[in-house]
């Protein structure tokens, strides 16, 4: 990985009058996606209180280092499709910063740099807290943890940026779900069981559905500029069936877990309800790009409602 800026791009428009730097920073970790990845390790703690008595200076650590992970890959998401032009003018997703030329790419690489060392401290000192002493569990961490780092930053950076393959949807599936879930949950204490599995699973396809909105809206741009996200490899129509089959899945994954945990709060699903319409929204508007943008904002708050108000549950269970 390199801070080179010899691709070129297009630049975007940027606001009237030069931010500040406080304001250019504060757009460029992206603060709406940050709930999604929060209610992960939210849920994961959830879990784990169904089996004892969860920590919550675990869950603070985890939540730290999990919004460090998401902004990491915020900040690489920027710089790697700033340096190979992918983002253009007529983009209508939120403001790049080093497409819009509000800070240089080398700028944006010194910060992808400083996220993930912050990232790294912060899963050492989870790590301390809940796995020292444990040594199979804290090894077992500190190489859960490095792929971490590096798959928020070679979703777009690098040479073969996987996200530029079609695997971003299964990486994030992977490392926002299962990964974020049930790393969660076995540290504040949680055995493996089969309602953690398929809680990390929902959670998973939760995070693909927002990355699969995403690239519905920019279907267009990324195929000019060789990006062969899911949504381009399906195209539209068949993009729309996927997304509507995940929102399928999560609310049938749901349902076996309180079949499992407790079938009396099955009316839990009606915190399903909004990422339901958000999802029926995006299917039957994806042509309109606009359209695309406003859901992808609303199905990150209805997923993090689901995931935490059923984390409210579980901890009345």
């Amino acid at each position: 990985m390199s801070g080179s800026t010899a691709h070129k791009t297009a630049p975007q428009e940027p606001p009237a009058g030069k931010p500040s730097a406080l304001t250019i920073w504060f757009w460029a970790i992206r603060p709406r996606t940050l709930p999604l990845a929060a209610a992960a390790i939210i849920l994961g703690y959830g879990l784990a209180s169904l089996y004892g008595d969860a920590s919550e200076a675990v869950l603070l650590l985890a939540l730290l280092t999990a919004l460090l992970l998401q902004v990491l890959s915020n900040l690489a998401n920027d710089y790697g499709d700033g340096v190979k032009g992918t983002d253009g003018a007529d983009r209508l997703g939120p403001l790049r910063m080093v497409v819009s030329g509000l800070t240089s790419a080398d700028g944006m690489f010194r910060a992808v740099v400083l996220a993930a060392g912050l990232s790294l401290v912060s899963g050492s000192a989870l790590l301390l807290v809940a796995a020292w002493g444990d040594w199979p569990l804290f090894f077992f961490f500190i190489g859960l943890g490095a792929a971490c780092v590096v798959a928020a930053i070679a979703y777009t950076m690098g040479k073969r940026p996987y996200g530029y393959y079609g695997l971003g949807d299964f990486m994030a599936w992977l490392f926002f779900g299962p990964v974020a879930v049930m790393g969660a949950a076995v540290l504040c204490g949680s055995p493996v069981t089969a309602p953690l599995w398929l809680a990390g699973f929902a959670a998973g396809f939760c995070s693909s559905s927002v990355l699969n909105i995403n690239n519905m809206r920019d279907i267009e741009t990324d195929r000019k500029a060789g990006k062969r996200s899911v949504a381009v490899r399906l195209g539209l129509e068949r993009a729309r069936k996927y997304h509507a089959g995940m929102t399928v899945c999560i609310v049938l994954l749901w349902g076996l877990i309180w079949l499992l945990v407790k079938p009396a709060f099955l009316w839990g699903l009606f915190f399903a309800l909004p990422l339901i319409r958000s999802t029926w929204l995006a299917v039957t508007r994806a042509g309109d790009a606009a359209c695309l943008n406003t859901q992808l904002k609303h199905t990150v708050l209805s997923s993090a409602f689901l995931g935490c108000g059923m984390t409210l549950l579980l901890l009345l269970v």
